[in-house]
């Protein structure tokens, strides 16, 4: 399984190369991955449900939200991707629970970090689940504002 800390760039599903442009970010594509996906990301319950139905329209794959993180994830086994609430909720993830760390690691192979505003934290969702995985890769969006911030620094007035 994949986790993504961010959910407006490109997901990898098992089903299809996708395409898809979420909020005023730009066009991402990729190739497929032959695992499933699990998102975090910082938006509201209410709001998730509506992100899931319009994910699975334009993914053609089944999205599913879970409100609550838990080791029972039956039912959810057959979907593609995965949508949780906002980590912030959780106590566990500003003080870099292990309990929480091991929810969230349980059948997580790659960790894919595009939260560059909340990388320097020691999150569970950023640091602890890394300890888990197989790989940690920087996203699109962690890289694109990593080569902003080296273009800044270099940039004299």
């Amino acid at each position: 399984m994949v986790f993504f800390s961010r959910i407006d760039l490109c997901l990898y599903t098992q089903k299809k190369k996708c395409e898809i442009i979420l909020g005023s970010r730009e066009r991402m594509s990729e190739e497929s991955c032959p695992l499933p996906v699990m998102i975090f990301f910082f938006l509201d319950l209410n709001r998730e449900i509506y992100i899931t139905e319009y994910l699975s329209a334009v993914l053609n794959c089944k999205v599913e939200p879970t409100p609550c993180i838990s080791l029972n994830m039956e039912g959810l086994e057959k979907t593609d991707t995965i949508v949780y609430e906002n980590l912030s909720k959780f106590k566990g993830e500003v003080g870099n629970s292990p309990k929480l760390v091991e929810l969230l690691s349980s059948g997580v192979n790659i960790f894919v970090n595009d939260s560059f505003s909340q990388s320097h934290k020691m999150f569970v969702s950023t640091v602890g689940i890394t300890r888990f995985c197989y790989a940690s890769l920087a996203g699109f969006h962690f890289e694109e504002s990593l080569y902003k911030l080296r273009n800044a620094s270099g940039t004299c007035r």
